[in-house]
């Protein structure tokens, strides 16, 4: 499973099948190991075996071609230059074992160098296999994309070297210090060819013991010459073309995490649309809302548990759980649209688009919490102005009590619902709810009390 075997095409075709691609992969490997058995075992029987599993893999190669052909069909099979390289080591192998094994000796085909060719062509079929691995893609591609800016640091470096070797092999090379049998300085530095390669080695330290003490000893103000050289050479430039490798290969990364990360979102697409169908299909009453009574419906929904588990969300995630995220106006009632919008967002949003997002929730959350505080502000003062009108009217009430009674006796008991009829007028601006369990205005007693 951490080998990439998918060739595009139908998901469902043959070569994108597991074992289809696992055997692919090991019979580039035995083949090359075949290879290179045929080389170190110059027996007959070796000779012969090589030769049987040498047709084997050329019939499973060639099988595997007409497999692609009919995925990708002929024009699309020869779009990918990867395939058509296949296509011509296949064919290399064909001419190898079944035409030239059959028609010369091998006498004969050992005498052809283009066969050698043809064979070592073949070779570079176990690239597919770094290929088929998605960390050693991502290093070849790392180098692949420093050669550019290698380039000018190589330029650089041969600079270096030609002038150092002119360099040395004028101070070193031509000077008579060196004893023969402590230094051959001839043979290191004795022309600009021999200057080049020991300056070359020298900068990867492979003859830095050989020259340096000589140096030190017999020509010790070169010493300093050498010794600069050298440092210039491992710690400037040769440091240089690690770093641009290294940068490289991290920017191969975070392209290899992008297209991994495109991949999973459009197989969260493909399940978005998968449920999208289905929260069209839970609302169940038609009025284009869905409403948390028919999501809890459907929470019961084999069909609609599997969906939400191929959505890839925070463990026991539910449905209820995405429809309180995505129900932005918590008026618990979600929409398709709204539906549509929502799960776009949370799966094709990159890091600075979720942070815009977050903040954009936590600015409507803040706007709401004012909406409400300006109303709440307004309904105090209501509220308030209620009170003292309220205040006005229990000031004024013995004033109308005191009224009521100058203006006559109050009646006998058998006639008080009457009075109260009467009085009702100027009883009722004041509007006081009686406190529970005390008499109503039937029950008054018609006494002055």
């Amino acid at each position: 499973s951490d080998f990439n075997i998918n060739d595009g095409g139908s998901p469902t075709h043959p070569m994108n099948y597991s074992w289809f691609g696992i055997l692919i992969i090991v019979s580039i490997l035995l083949n090359s190991i075949q290879m290179g058995i045929e080389l170190q075992f110059t027996s007959d029987l070796a000779h012969l075996l090589c030769q049987i599993s040498e047709n084997i893999f050329t019939f499973l190669f060639l099988m595997e071609m007409i497999v692609k052909l009919h995925g990708h069909g002929f024009i699309g099979y020869f779009r990918s230059s990867s395939r058509v390289f296949e296509s011509f080591v296949v064919f290399t192998s064909i001419i190898d074992n079944w035409i030239f094994g059959l028609a010369l000796s091998s006498d004969a085909m050992t005498s052809l160098n283009i066969i050698s060719l043809l064979r070592l062509a073949r070779l570079v079929r176990i690239l597919r296999v770094l290929n088929m691995k998605a960390e050693l893609t991502m290093i070849l591609e790392g180098i692949g994309s420093s050669i550019r800016s290698m380039f000018w640091l190589s330029i650089l470096l041969i600079i270096l070297l030609y002038s150092a070797a002119i360099a040395f092999v004028t101070f070193i090379g031509q000077s008579d210090d060196y004893p023969e049998n402590v230094f051959q300085n001839k043979v290191y530095f004795g022309d600009l060819v021999s200057g080049l390669i020991t300056s070359m080695n020298l900068a990867l330290l492979a003859d830095w013991d050989v020259v340096v003490r000589p140096v030190v000893r017999y020509q010790p103000h070169i010493a300093f010459l050498l010794i600069a050289y050298v440092l210039i050479s491992i710690f400037g430039i040769l440091n240089a073309i690690v770093s641009v490798i290294v940068q490289r290969t991290g920017e191969a990364a975070k392209a290899a995490e992008k297209e991994q990360m495109l991949l999973f979102q459009n197989a969260q697409m493909e399940r978005f649309e998968q449920m999208s169908k289905i929260i069209e299909d839970l609302d169940t009453d038609g009025d284009g809302f869905v409403s948390p009574t028919e999501i809890d419906v459907a929470e019961n929904n084999e069909e609609v548990a599997d969906a939400v588990k191929e959505l890839d969300l925070p463990h026991n995630f539910k449905l209820s759980d995405i429809y309180t995220m995505l129900d932005k106006e918590g008026a618990g009632r979600l929409t398709q649209e709204s539906f549509n919008e929502g799960m776009k967002r949370l799966i094709f949003s990159n890091e600075f688009q979720q942070r815009c997002l977050n903040q954009l929730g936590e600015a409507h959350l803040k706007r709401n919490m004012s909406e409400m505080r300006q109303d709440l502000i307004a309904r105090i003062g209501d509220l308030s102005e209620q009170m003292e009108d309220l205040r006005d009217d229990i000031e004024k009430l013995p004033e109308r009590i005191a009224r009521v009674v100058a203006s006559g006796a109050f009646p006998d008991a058998g006639t008080h619902r009457d009075v109260h009829r009467d009085l009702e007028p100027e009883l009722m601006p004041v509007s006081v709810p009686f406190r529970a369990g005390a008499p109503g205005p039937d029950e008054w007693a018609p006494s002055g009390e």
